[in-house]
């Protein structure tokens, strides 16, 4: 059967308690999430606690070089997989960290986010065919959001923003957008760690992702910032827990792993030099540019910063 021919079968066949399937403006098939997993017992997944959250459903976004997790929540997690499997920004609340693709619009007074908190009944997601889109709007503003990455072997993403006015006066805004850089790695030694630590994978591979130092500079004439990490080291815990994992290994090797050998010069089971990131500003340069996500977001979180007060 030709479903362009019937794009009322895009309804029936697929949707279900987390949204509709549709056809955008491309003819092609994209699927609009509604659902509010905030609230909504039906979006939780009874999962052990990783990367994701139970109440967290993803879809990917990319090109022939790299690959995007946008979430649900509104957030994206840009994954790159040269040197070794990685999330090159992660989504680590405890240290104001929130994965990246964040936008806030505000007059001064009134202030429209692009996180979803489930509080905002004017929300409109879409995980489309090469992109994630995210609209939302007041009575008085409206903001449109897609983030996709261009076609070919470019390793980068476009976030595209339009905004509206509604209101029958002129307004003064300012459009604030968020992309965080600290690295989550999907680290073998982590893996080890957490299955015969007393911590989990998780948990290792974070706390490695937060001892990556950031140098950050300004960048392309004031439009944007490129950050440069630099591993400060392993915890002494660490090391104590590698060295008693390699042990367990040796005196008690199983169907799954066996002991660790040395590894050869030059190889590691994850990259100690991370990519450099970058941020620019492609329609003129930015009225003003942020490293310090802490006193950004503040005790507001991603989606109320304290800063937009």
């Amino acid at each position: 059967m030709d479903i362009a021919a019937r794009p009322d079968l895009l309804t029936k066949y697929g949707s279900g308690n987390f949204g509709v399937w549709t056809e955008d403006e491309f003819g092609l098939p994209a699927f609009r999430y509604t659902a509010n997993q905030t609230t909504d017992p039906r979006a939780v997944t009874d999962v052990r606690p990783g990367i994701l959250n139970p109440t967290e459903h993803i879809h990917q976004v990319g090109n022939d070089r790299i690959i995007a997790i946008a979430s649900n929540y509104g957030h994206v997690r840009v994954r790159q997989d040269e040197g070794s499997p990685k999330f090159l920004n992660d989504f680590d609340p405890e240290m104001n960290q929130f994965g990246g693709g964040l936008g806030y619009l505000t007059d001064g007074e009134e202030l429209l986010s692009t996180y979803y908190d489930g509080s905002n009944t004017g929300f409109d997601r879409t995980f489309g065919i090469g992109y994630y889109r995210k609209k939302i709007a007041s009575r008085n503003y409206a903001v449109d959001q897609v983030i996709h990455a261009p076609f070919g072997d470019d390793p980068v993403l476009i976030s595209q923003v339009t905004v509206c006015n509604h209101k029958d006066a002129p307004a003064t805004l300012r459009w604030v957008e968020y992309w965080g850089c600290q690295p989550f790695q999907f680290s073998f030694r982590s893996a080890l760690e957490g299955t015969y630590g007393k911590r989990t994978q998780t948990e290792w591979r974070r706390d490695m992702g937060r001892r990556f130092g950031h140098h950050v500079t300004r960048i392309a004439g004031g439009r944007g910032l490129l950050d440069t990490k630099n591993f400060s080291g392993r915890a002494a815990n660490e090391e104590a827990t590698w060295e008693r994992t390699k042990a367990i290994l040796k005196a008690s090797p199983n169907g799954f792993y066996k002991p660790i050998e040395d590894l050869r010069p030059g190889t590691d089971f994850e990259s100690l030099e991370v990519p450099q990131t970058f941020l620019v500003s492609l329609d003129g340069a930015a009225s003003g540019l942020s490293s310090d996500s802490a006193s950004f977001f503040g005790a507001g979180g991603a989606a109320n910063p304290t800063s937009l007060k």
